[in-house]
C-alpha cells in the first residue's frame, strides 16, 4: 500500500521516475536522513533537487564537511562520510505544510571503507544475524518451510509518552532550552487506570491527537492507539499527558517510524500552539529531582515470521505451540522464555545501553520503570487481580504471552543500539537450544521431550526475577539479591559494563561490533551525557540570577517590606532571611557574582566546576565530577531556589515582577 507522502517502492530504484515524482509533487530539496550514534532525533541537511545527481540517488553522498579560519580565508575539510540511502527504508515528506517541499530519504552512514558510522546499520546486521540462529532453529525441529515474502524476524511496537503544553506556558528557561523543568515542577495526580485512562480528552486535545494520527498516516506510520496518559503538570489546564502506540513492524522500519514520528508529533503540536515535551522525566516534584511524572518509551517485542508485503506477522513464535511446552503455567512458548533468559544474562549491557541523564533521574525507586530487572509472565492470577483496579508498577521487563515489553527505555531513547544488543544475545540463545535439540534427537528424544528439557533449563534461569508481587519499593542492596545483578547509581556508572569483556564478549563473538565500536559507543553515550549535565548546570544559574535580580535589583524589598517594617519586626526578619537565602544561592551558583572577585575560597560552586569539566579531555574523569560534585551542588541549588519562590509567593508571582 503506497501513502500519499511516501515514494512508491516501483519507483526508488529508477532515477529518472524518482525525479519525475519529485517534480510532480512539489518537491524542491531532498536529503538524506541519518540517525547518528547518540542523537534522539533524525539529523539532515537537505539540498537543492538540482544537486540530486544520479550517482548521489544511487550511491549516497558524501556528508558537509567542517570549516576553520586560517589568516584571511578558510579551509574546508571532506568528511570523509558517506550518506547511502536504504532503497529499503522509508522516502518520506513530513505532513507538516512549512516541510512540504523537503523530501527525506532514510539513509546510513558509512567510512569510505564501509564501516558503519550510524546506529542503523548494527541493528540490521543483527536482525540478519538473529534470521539465521531462528532459521537453523527451525530446520532443527523439522520447520524448514515458508513463504517467498516470509522472513524470520525481530518486531518491535512503540508506546510513545509526551507532554503537551501549552506554548505560553513554556516561559521558564529550562522548559524552553531542556525541554523539562529543573528546579522542580507541581505534583502530578495519582497513577491509576481510573484517574485519566477513561477520561475523555478536551477538545483540544482530542483534535490534536487525531491530527497526530492522521499525518502518520500520510507516512505509512500506523496509530493503533490515542489516548491521555497519567501524568500532569500539576494545573490541569497547562499541560497534559499523551500517548500514542505504534503499531509494531520490523525492528529497523519501527525504530525509523519511532523517530520520524518524534518529528510529526512536535509538528503537529506547534500547528496547534502547544509544545512537545518528549523527555524522559520533564516534570520534577522536589529539590531531589524526584517525583512521579515521566515518560517512557515502552518497546514492544516478538519474533516470528514476517510478510514483507503486508507488514504483518504470519506467525508469532512467542505463542506457536511448536514450542510449547507440555505442561506450564504462563502461556508463553520456548522462544519467549528464551528472550527473558538472553535478557537476564546481558542485562547489564542491555541496561547500560538506554542510560542517558533524562533515564537515570526518571528510574528512581517509586517511579514506574526500577533499574533493576524484574518481570512478568502476564498470565498469573495476581496479575489479572491487580490490573483489575491498578497496574502493576514493579516490573521493568514482562510477557504477556505475545509479546515482551520492555519499560525501562525513556521517552526519547535512541532504541537502535539497544535492540542491535538484545538481538544479538537471543541469537546466542536460540544456537545454544539448537545445538541441545540436535543432542537431544540424536539420544532419539522427541521434540516435544527436547522443548520441554529446553523450556526446564531455562525457565528455572529467569526464575529468580521473574515476580508477582509488587518490588517497586526495595531498597538498592535488596534489589541486587532479589534479582542478582548490579544496581548502577547513575548514568556513568551504568555505562562501566561497558569495560567488561565478559559482559560485551558476545557483541564481539558475533563479528556485527568490534571492541573499538562497543567503547566508542560507551565514549560517546558519556559524553552526551556530560554535554547534557553542563546545559543543565549552566540554564539553573542563569534562572538563578535571573531571580536574584528580579527579587532585589527591581525594587520588590523595599516595595514589599519597607512601609510596614515599622509595624511588624517579622517582616524585617523576613526580609532579612531572603537576603541570605540569596547571598547562599549565588555562592553555590557563581561566587564571583556576589562576592569581591579577590576573596580566596575553597568551596567550588557551579560556574567553577562547569569550567573544569569543560577543560577536562578524559570523559570519565570529567563525569566523576559530574556525579561527585556537580549534580550535589545543583541540588543544593535546587532547594535554595525554591525556599526563595515559596517566599515571594509561587512561580507565577515571581515571573510578574
Amino acid at each position: 500500500m503506497e501513502h500519499g507522502k511516501t515514494v512508491p517502492e516501483k519507483i526508488k530504484r529508477d532515477y529518472n521516475s524518482f525525479i519525475k515524482w519529485c517534480m510532480a509533487n512539489g518537491i524542491k530539496d531532498i536529503g538524506h536522513c541519518v540517525a547518528p550514534l547518540a542523537s534522539t532525533k533524525l539529523r539532515c541537511k537537505p539540498v537543492n533537487i538540482e544537486e540530486f545527481s544520479r550517482k548521489v540517488f544511487e550511491n549516497g553522498s558524501e556528508l558537509d564537511g567542517s570549516s576553520f579560519a586560517t589568516g584571511g580565508g578558510r579551509v574546508v575539510h571532506r568528511a570523509m562520510v558517506m550518506a547511502k540511502p536504504d532503497f529499503d527504508g522509508k522516502w518520506f515528506v513530513l505532513p507538516d505544510p512549512v516541510r512540504s517541499s523537503t523530501l527525506f530519504v532514510m539513509s546510513d552512514m558509512e567510512s569510505p571503507e564501509g564501516s558503519a558510522m550510524c546506529a542503523r546499520h548494527p541493528l540490521a546486521s543483527s536482525c540478519r544475524h538473529l534470521e539465521k540462529s531462528i532459521d537453523n532453529l527451525m530446520k532443527t525441529a523439522g520447520f524448514s518451510e515458508r513463504h517467498p515474502n516470509e522472513r524470520y524476524t525481530l518486531t518491535v511496537g512503540y508506546e510513545k509518552e509526551f507532554f503537551i503544553v501549552p506554548k505560553e506556558a513554556c516561559v521558564r528557561d529550562d522548559i524552553r532550552y531542556l525541554g523539562q523543568t529543573i528546579t522542580g515542577g507541581p505534583g502530578p495526580i495519582n497513577q491509576n487506570l481510573r484517574g485519566v485512562y477513561l477520561s475523555i480528552p478536551r477538545r483540544a486535545e482530542e483534535q490534536l491527537l487525531d491530527d497526530i494520527v492522521s499525518d502518520l498516516a500520510e507516512v505509512g506510520i500506523i496509530a493503533t492507539q490515542k489516548h491521555l496518559e497519567v501524568g500532569q503538570t500539576g494545573n490541569d489546564a497547562r499541560g497534559r499527558q499523551c500517548e500514542v502506540v505504534l503499531k509494531y513492524d520490523e525492528a529497523v522500519n519501527a525504530t525509523d517510524n519511532d523517530l520520524i514520528a518524534r518529528q510529526i508529533i512536535e509538528d503537529a503540536c506547534d500547528r496547534h500552539g502547544f509544545k512537545a515535551i518528549l523527555g524522559s522525566k520533564p516534570f520534577t516534584d522536589d529539590s531531589e529531582g524526584n517525583g512521579i511524572n515521566g515518560s517512557g518509551k515502552h518497546t514492544n517485542i516478538s519474533i516470528g515470521k514476517f510478510d514483507a508485503s503486508s507488514g504483518d506477522l504470519t506467525e508469532n513464535f512467542f505463542e506457536t505451540e511448536a514450542f510449547c511446552p507440555s505442561e506450564a503455567m504462563e502461556h508463553v512458548s520456548l522462544i519467549g522464555i528464551a528472550v527473558l533468559a538472553a535478557m537476564g544474562r546481558a542485562w547489564p549491557v542491555l541496561d547500560a545501553s538506554i542510560a542517558s541523564r533524562g533515564n537515570e533521574q526518571r528510574r528512581k525507586p517509586g517511579y514506574e520503570a526500577p533499574v533493576y530487572l524484574s518481570a512478568f509472565l502476564g498470565s498469573t492470577s495476581e496479575f489479572r487481580d491487580s490490573f483489575a483496579s491498578e497496574r502493576n508498577r514493579s516490573a521493568s521487563i514482562g510477557l504477556t504471552g505475545n509479546k515482551l515489553e520492555w519499560r525501562t527505555p525513556g521517552a526519547n531513547t535512541n532504541m537502535y543500539y539497544p535492540l542491535a544488543f538484545l538481538a544479538i544475545a537471543v541469537s546466542d540463545v536460540i544456537d545454544e537450544i539448537s545445538e541441545n535439540m540436535k543432542k537431544a534427537f540424536e539420544d532419539g528424544k522427541t521434540l516435544q521431550n527436547a522443548v520441554d528439557a529446553e523450556y526446564g533449563r531455562l525457565r528455572s534461569e529467569i526464575d529468580h526475577f521473574v515476580v508477582s508481587e509488587d518490588v517497586f519499593e526495595i531498597s538498592k542492596d535488596e534489589a541486587e539479591d532479589r534479582f542478582k545483578c548490579r544496581v548502577p547509581m547513575n548514568t556513568p556508572d551504568a555505562l562501566t559494563a561497558f569495560d567488561s569483556f565478559e559482559n560485551t564478549s558476545f557483541l564481539v563473538k558475533s563479528g556485527i561490533f568490534t571492541e573499538e565500536m562497543v567503547k566508542a559507543f560507551k565514549i560517546v553515550q558519556l559524553e552526551n551525557y556530560i554535554q547534557r549535565v553542563i546545559a543543565e548546570g549552566m540554564v539553573m544559574s542563569r534562572m538563578s540570577k535571573e531571580l536574584s535580580n528580579r527579587t532585589f535589583s527591581c525594587g520588590i524589598m523595599k516595595t514589599r517590606f519597607s512601609d510596614l517594617e515599622g509595624m511588624d519586626i517579622r517582616l524585617s526578619q523576613r526580609r532579612n532571611f531572603l537576603g541570605k537565602l540569596n547571598a547562599d544561592l549565588m555562592d553555590l551558583v557563581d561566587y564571583s557574582y556576589a562576592r569581591e572577585s579577590g576573596e580566596v575560597r575553597e568551596k567550588k560552586d557551579i560556574a567553577t566546576l562547569i569550567k573544569e569539566i569543560k577543560k577536562e579531555k578524559d570523559a570519565e574523569k570529567a563525569a566523576s565530577v559530574i556525579t561527585e560534585e556537580l549534580i550535589p551542588l545543583m541540588c543544593e541549588t535546587r532547594k535554595i531556589y525554591e525556599k526563595m519562590v515559596d517566599l515571594m509567593g509561587g512561580e507565577e508571582e515571581v515571573s510578574k515582577l
